[in-house]
């Protein structure tokens, strides 16, 4: 029996890559538009706002060149992985006594 050789196609491709809106992740857009928006309010300051929105808008292209799953990781890292009572003791997490 000859074997076929898959061919993803484009459908099955795209459930595998998070949705990205000009190379962000959309969950990163919603929280650099908090902070500038609250930046904003704070300062009344257009312009401070506006560069800081786009140094924001600049560091989440580069993390989500590096791994667009980047704030999923950090999220399930700082809910499942609390940090043991001898942290301090031992340099880090270790939960042996």
């Amino acid at each position: 029996m000859r074997e076929q050789k898959r061919d993803p196609d484009a459908l099955y491709v795209g459930l595998a890559k998070q949705a990205l809106y000009k190379g962000i992740p959309f969950t990163f857009w919603l929280i650099g538009f908090v902070i500038v928006a609250e930046c904003f309010l704070l300062t009344r300051n257009f312009w401070f706002a506006g560069s800081l929105g786009i140094v924001l808008w600049f560091v989440g292209v580069w993390l989500g060149r590096k791994d667009p799953f980047y704030l999923r990781i950090l999220s399930i890292r700082f809910t499942k992985c609390a940090a043991s009572r001898n942290r301090l003791y031992w340099g880090g997490n270790h939960y042996k006594p």
